[in-house]
């Protein structure tokens, strides 16, 4: 009798135990998948606040890369009797608000071509990378819409002023990097005097791809003809850097040259002041 309630007991304090860790290993998960919840909870609000941050950032480069062309647009140089803005235009609606395509493929441009579209574009390089310090690159339909591309208080450079332009440099003592530069020239240091020069760079042109970057620049002439070409000028380097006016004026040598293209290309635009 004695060790049937022996065994009885050992057999209650057994299932007892059992159970005990049955208990302790249910609150273990339980534990456990509220630790999952919260840590995916938390997890979801950080990448949240992860975008939201991210967003944030992104808007607030746009507002400042905004912000430093709307300074841009307004910073001009008196040449002679001419104001010229100091750098390439860098817009990308008409003066009446309209939004311009971006081309951000070949088939883009193309495709603006033929339907004779507005568009615009960033020079790419050969690896992939936007050069935007030049500004953007206009097709000849931006160029000659009414809409109207320059700024309310000025127009594209003429013709007539780019000759303007090129006779007062000839007759002045400037010096030629006081007026355009290249990434790949050394600057030199003029004061103020050249802080308050043009700066045209050498930043190529497209058709169908994109060449000529620290090579030369081509830029669009306001077109009054009703023709399917459009004036431009086209600038390159000169041999001798740094080379003063007066030997220049001495070989008689053209700063600019002139004709005009299609539709196929894009080309910088450079205004002057009405």
């Amino acid at each position: 009798m004695r060790t049937l309630f022996f065994s009885l007991f050992i057999f209650i304090l057994f299932n007892s135990h059992t159970q005990s860790k049955k208990d302790q290993f249910n609150n273990l998960v339980k534990e456990r998948d509220s630790l999952r919840i919260e840590m995916k909870l938390l997890d979801q609000a950080c990448s949240a606040t992860l975008d939201s941050m991210t967003n944030i950032i992104s808007d607030l480069r746009n507002e400042v890369e905004n912000l430093e062309k709307k300074i841009k647009s307004t910073e001009q140089v008196i040449v002679g009797e001419q104001t010229w803005m100091k750098y390439n235009l860098d817009v990308a609606t008409f003066r009446n608000g309209d939004t311009i395509l971006q081309a951000q493929s070949n088939e883009d441009w193309e495709k603006a071509g033929f339907n004779q579209q507005p568009a615009w574009c960033y020079y790419v390089t050969d690896e992939d990378a936007i050069e935007k310090s030049y500004g953007k690159l206009y097709n000849l339909f931006a160029v000659n819409d009414p809409r109207g591309l320059s700024p309310e208080g000025w127009h594209i450079s003429t013709e007539n002023e780019w000759r303007e332009l090129e006779a007062y440099l000839l007759r002045t003592d400037y010096y030629y990097e006081d007026i355009f530069y290249s990434k790949n020239s050394q600057p030199i240091d003029r004061g103020e005097f050249g802080k308050k020069c043009l700066k045209i760079g050498f930043g190529g042109w497209r058709d169908v791809g994109f060449g000529g970057i620290d090579e030369d620049a081509y830029y669009w002439n306001q077109n009054f003809g009703e023709n399917d070409e459009t004036p431009r000028v086209l600038i390159t380097p000169k041999e001798t850097k740094s080379t003063e006016m007066e030997y220049l004026r001495n070989r008689q040598e053209e700063l600019f040259i002139f004709d005009s293209t299609s539709w196929i290309m894009g080309h910088y635009v450079r205004c002057v002041k009405d």
